[in-house]
């Protein structure tokens, strides 16, 4: 902003308003810059989404100006998007677009047109020359009649050339390059129906615009960023919290983890989630009948055990992996893992209390092995006694059958119950 300032102060002709109507002071230019600054940075102070911060600048842009319509690109996430905004109601439109392929030099030799989209294309990735005719230092093109053929250096051979604009409703169009850090992330398009509706002033008005866009772009980012990732840590929190009392049975888990993650979503209000873990499943209401997914793997010692999924129910414009995020992404699989470090932490904890039980049992049978030892011990002495002396009776003269046979009986009870203080 203080750049441009300094520009339009040192400026000695008066500056023409963009849409050529009329004059205005320097003063009263620099007072428009700030109040387009002003919103731009509120708008992007607010961590809208992405598709609603295009929309509002299109728009604030489109009302100063006068144009017929404005189109704002910004590449992010290796992809285009494109908000367009026209002087009529309902006229905003929002997505990614595909950009053109390189036309061989051949080709364009032989066509010596040049579609629209092609020329953003080059200004946006930076391949052309800035010191060709119809560009000002800043890298901006503008023409205030694009019916007329243009010259242009793309860089290829070095050679500037003579193209025609084809497929072009428009008299007059600015192309300005948004860059952050020397680097262009983005494109606005300004067009009207009016001849040599831009003036040099005006261009460079947009040039210092497009400077406060950058920066706001990078504001926008780091604030979305930052509430996605409190929302994220929210979750993961939320998750540790359930896992805290160890009696918590599994599926209640579960069934809490799936009620966490809808409101880490991105859009929150039509977010759904869904765990499937050995055949059980645990879902929000109508998950079926949702528009996009995204899913991770729950793998155990190298086994598919589960899916973790989250889902809209509307449909969305493309982000990273659809209609999601890449912080979605990672917070899946984050959500995966704890899911699998949850499993494993139970696995263990059953697997120590049955090592537990079987020491516990070893250790009763050790004893009961330490109390038979002594009670057959204690027990082997007396009977050893009653047996010697019942075997010494019997020797004695004279005795009668039935002393005989009793005697044999003493010494039949007494060898079992040895054999039976054997075995214990």
């Amino acid at each position: 902003m203080e750049r441009y300032k300094q520009k339009v102060l040192r400026r000695t002709t008066r500056p023409t308003k963009p849409n050529n109507t009329d004059s205005k002071s320097v003063l009263s230019q620099l007072i428009d810059f700030s109040n387009i600054a002003h919103q731009i940075f509120n708008y992007a102070n607010s961590g809208i989404l992405r598709d609603e911060f295009m929309r509002k600048v299109s728009k604030t842009l489109l009302d100063f100006s006068g144009c017929a319509e404005i189109v704002f690109w910004v590449k992010e996430h290796n992809k285009y998007y494109q908000a367009r905004v026209a002087n009529h109601p309902k006229s905003f439109t929002f997505g990614t677009i595909p950009m053109p392929k390189d036309v061989p030099l051949k080709t364009r030799l032989a066509t010596n047109s040049l579609d629209l989209k092609y020329l953003c294309h080059k200004i946006i990735t930076g391949r052309y020359c800035p010191a060709s005719p119809f560009f000002t230092k800043e890298g901006s093109f503008w023409t205030g009649n694009a019916k007329n053929p243009v010259l242009i250096n793309f860089g290829t051979d070095q050679v500037t050339r003579t193209y025609n604009i084809i497929n072009n409703h428009f008299t007059s169009i600015a192309l300005i390059p948004v860059r952050v850090s020397n680097e262009i992330v983005g494109l606005l398009q300004l067009k009207s129906q009016k001849p040599n509706y831009f003036k040099k002033e005006a261009v460079e008005f947009f040039e210092g615009i497009a400077q406060i866009i950058g920066d706001a772009l990078l504001t926008r980012q780091a604030q979305v960023s930052l509430r996605e990732r409190v929302k994220e840590l929210s979750c993961l929190y939320g998750i540790a919290l359930l896992v805290e009392k160890p009696d918590t049975p599994l599926d209640e888990i579960l069934k809490g983890i799936v009620n966490l993650l809808p409101p880490a979503m991105l859009y929150p209000d039509i977010a759904q989630a869904q765990i499937i873990f050995d055949g059980q499943c645990y879902s929000t209401p109508n998950f079926a009948k949702a528009k996009a997914k995204l899913s991770t793997d729950i793998i155990i010692a190298g086994k598919k055990r589960g899916v973790v999924e989250v889902a809209y129910s509307e449909k969305k414009v493309e982000l990273d992996e659809g209609p999601f995020l890449k912080e979605e992404r990672n917070l899946i699989d984050a959500v995966a893992s704890e899911v699998v470090l949850i499993v494993e932490r139970r696995k263990i904890a059953e697997d120590k209390e049955k090592l537990q039980n079987q020491l516990r049992h070893a250790d009763r049978l050790a004893t009961i092995g330490q109390l038979a030892a002594g009670v057959a011990h204690e027990l082997n002495e007396p009977l050893g006694n009653i047996l010697g002396f019942a075997q010494l009776v019997k020797k004695a003269e004279p005795l009668s059958e039935m002393s005989k046979k009793d005697i044999d009986n003493i010494i039949k009870a007494s060898l079992h119950a040895r054999e039976v203080i054997k075995k214990l």
